[in-house]
């Protein structure tokens, strides 16, 4: 990527999309800065829907958005949602780390469901497909024990249309599980609820052939402790990875080199103004 010295001039404006709540917040403590520090007019634009994110991006209608590797992978595979005309494969470039991540599968804290071996037939699972497209790191989840075959005969699928529903499904008893983030304000809420909160551990270390049977299904996924969000989930084994901030792949390559070194440069003033800006 060449990059001319000394003739680069900052864009009037840019605008980047986001997931609605957590997404938003790690933008919004960064991007105001990078705005008033270069002089650009900066625009957020959140939604629930990663698809149309993506979408956005390729089309050229916002100059930025983040995914972390579950997405990003099935954006690229054209999988699931992402196989229509319009929202299929295109070449993307990551500028900047988002940050280290962590999620984890949820049920409340007087589940019957203790291990992955108690994910069985029947289960009442949070379906994410009306408005995410990563519902696939949840499916390799169900197969992990062995013990389902079918996700769409042995599992009950308890629809739920946004991020805000996942947690209060199973807090109120109408779902078991939920794929969830730990630091979003939703599952801390639900953390402070009279049952609480418990993790379903994936540890590849102690269940190699569970982990074997998760990445057939989504083969991008790391495992690890989680290292921040609720206390529940502190050391507990849930899916890690690095979140990616990423643009079309024929962006202005001196604009991308300039947004990279001023994120750099400028870490200090933005580093304290989110947790996820310290990974």
């Amino acid at each position: 990527m060449a990059v001319r010295k000394g003739s680069f001039k900052w864009p009037q404006s840019i605008t980047a999309t986001c997931w609605t709540g957590l997404g938003a917040e790690v933008y919004g403590s960064w991007l105001p800065v990078l705005g008033e520090k270069t002089g650009m007019r900066t625009r957020l634009i959140p939604t629930f829907d990663t698809v149309s994110r993506f979408r956005w991006l390729r089309f050229g209608l916002v100059d930025m958005t983040a995914g972390g590797p579950t997405v990003i992978s099935q954006m690229l595979e054209g999988n699931r949602r992402y196989s229509k005309r319009d929202s299929g494969p295109f070449q993307f470039r990551a500028f900047w780390a988002q940050s280290k991540t962590n999620s984890g599968y949820m049920v409340r804290g007087d589940s019957y469901i203790k291990t992955t071996d108690d994910i069985r037939p029947g289960i009442r699972v949070v379906d994410m497909r009306s408005y995410l497209a990563n519902q696939r790191i949840l499916e390799a989840f169900l197969v992990w024990g062995g013990h389902i075959k079918d996700l769409e005969k042995e599992v009950v699928w308890v629809p739920a249309e946004n991020i805000e529903r996942k947690a209060q499904l199973v807090i109120d008893g109408k779902a078991d599980l939920a794929f969830v983030s730990p630091t979003s304000q939703t599952t801390c809420d639900a953390e402070k609820k009279p049952y609480g909160i418990r993790w379903v551990e994936v540890n590849p270390e102690k269940e190699p052939e569970g982990a074997r049977r998760f990445l057939k299904v989504d083969p991008l996924v790391t495992f690890g402790p989680m290292i921040y969000g609720t206390a529940s989930c502190i050391g507990k084994w849930g899916t890690v990875g690095i979140s990616l901030f990423c643009t079309r792949a024929d962006t202005d390559p001196e604009f991308v080199y300039h947004l990279a070194k001023w994120l750099d440069e400028n870490w200090a003033k933005y580093r304290d103004l989110h947790s996820w800006n310290k990974y």
